[in-house]
């Protein structure tokens, strides 16, 4: 046996030095904090209706507003976001009177067609998260923009996100995943980076943003849309190909192990 697994061992020396695996390096957007800046509220963009509009007439109703960058055709992270916003937002206890929630699709290629499908998603999980929470809960409402390649281009600027086109992944952005809450005159208060976010922070969040106040940096966390997978984590084909490689190295030692053993009898015969 101890033979066997050095042979094993011998070959997957030999297997790794004749075809290194190196873990891809992950796109650069990593997510820079704007706190204080004022938001180019003039920018045009157009709601899930088709209706045109402007940032200003969205941040128009005199409360903090929490917006939520990614895009509607995403297949994983930007949905998780989402519902980890409906979920922090529906614990705080907060009213939904005292803020909006708008998510702002950072791909051009996203129209309100897709906007309306991706709407009715959040509806109907924002319907869930009340249901948890008793009869008579608010249900939290998700308004839906998209907007050009320009002026997708500077909001996301305006506020420290770097978007990158993806190759060979499930979804076709790499971004920094992360919730802005902004003053009602649009404002940079605070970042929440991550998927799931304290209810009690949200909380405070919102509430100082409706006093016009700015918070503090938050931890820097890239979460890449484009490589993101919250079952095998972001680098899961690496993670595969190793062990396949390890699989197909430990078959081989456990077959060369029992033709050993088969072999072990007719040796000693003589």
């Amino acid at each position: 046996m101890r033979r066997a697994m050095g042979i094993a061992m011998v070959l997957l020396a030999s297997c790794l030095h004749a075809a290194p695996l190196t873990l891809p390096a992950p796109p650069d957007v990593a997510l820079a904090q704007h706190l204080g800046t004022l938001l180019p509220l003039e920018l045009a963009v157009t709601d899930s209706d088709g209706m045109p509009t402007s940032l200003r007439e969205a941040f128009g109703t005199g409360r903090a507003v929490v917006l939520v960058p990614g895009y509607y055709t995403c297949a994983r992270l930007c949905g998780l976001v989402m519902q980890g916003v409906l979920e922090g937002l529906a614990d705080s206890g907060l009213p939904p009177s005292t803020y909006r929630v708008i998510g702002f699709s950072i791909d051009p290629a996203d129209t309100p067609a897709s906007a309306r499908l991706r709407a009715t998603d959040y509806r109907d999980y924002a319907a869930v998260v009340a249901q948890r929470h008793g009869a008579g809960a608010p249900v939290i409402g998700v308004d839906l923009f998209t907007a050009s390649s320009d002026v997708s281009a500077r909001l996301t600027h305006a506020l420290g996100y770097a978007v990158q086109p993806t190759q060979g992944a499930t979804d076709p952005l790499a971004h920094s995943a992360a919730v802005i809450v902004a003053t009602p005159d649009g404002r940079i208060a605070r970042y929440f980076p991550g998927v799931r976010f304290d209810a009690r922070d949200l909380r405070e969040a919102i509430v100082q943003a409706n006093e016009g106040r700015v918070g503090s940096a938050t931890e820097r966390i890239a979460l890449l849309c484009g490589h993101y997978d919250p079952v095998t984590g972001r680098y899961s084909v690496a993670v595969m190909t190793w062990l396949r490689l390890l699989g197909t190295v430990g078959a081989g030692a456990l077959a060369l192990w029992i033709w050993r053993r088969r072999r072990a009898p007719h040796e000693a015969a003589p």
